[in-house]
């Protein structure tokens, strides 16, 4: 049998094509390392495990109880493909409880905290400086 040999043109060499996916996933898989590493160090990995009741690294202990009062919170799915986010939630007196409005991280539509799930944790504002 004969056996076609592709041109030698850029895109059939090898590592042509290849090499910016080598390179996207050498990037994503440090990042996804990075990430699991600060989840670790902050305590939220052993959390989320069930290991322990309260984050002992953390100044803010993340929960998976959603906010009960409007504010800034951290807020994470659980899963390391996912980082830590900053929400600004707000409460609503008619069903009194907190959600996340729309046109957050692509959200279209506002969603209750306790629906939306995840890890939640208070975001101080840092302090004013004295003018």
């Amino acid at each position: 049998m004969n056996e076609k040999k592709a041109n030698s043109d850029s895109t059939n060499e090898p590592g042509a094509e290849m090499s910016w996916y080598h390179e996207a996933a050498l990037k994503e898989g440090r990042e996804s390392y990075e990430l699991g590493q600060r989840l670790q160090k902050s305590g939220l990995l052993e959390l989320a495990r069930g290991g322990v009741e309260v984050s002992q690294y953390s100044e803010n202990a993340w929960s998976d109880d959603p906010p009960t009062e409007q504010g800034f919170y951290w807020h994470w799915s659980g899963s390391l493909d996912d980082a830590p986010v900053v929400l600004s939630v707000l409460y609503s007196g008619t069903n009194k409880q907190c959600f996340v409005s729309a046109g957050q991280y692509g959200l279209k539509n506002a969603i209750y905290c306790n629906k939306y799930g995840g890890w939640w944790a208070e975001c101080k504002p840092p302090e004013l400086p004295e003018v």
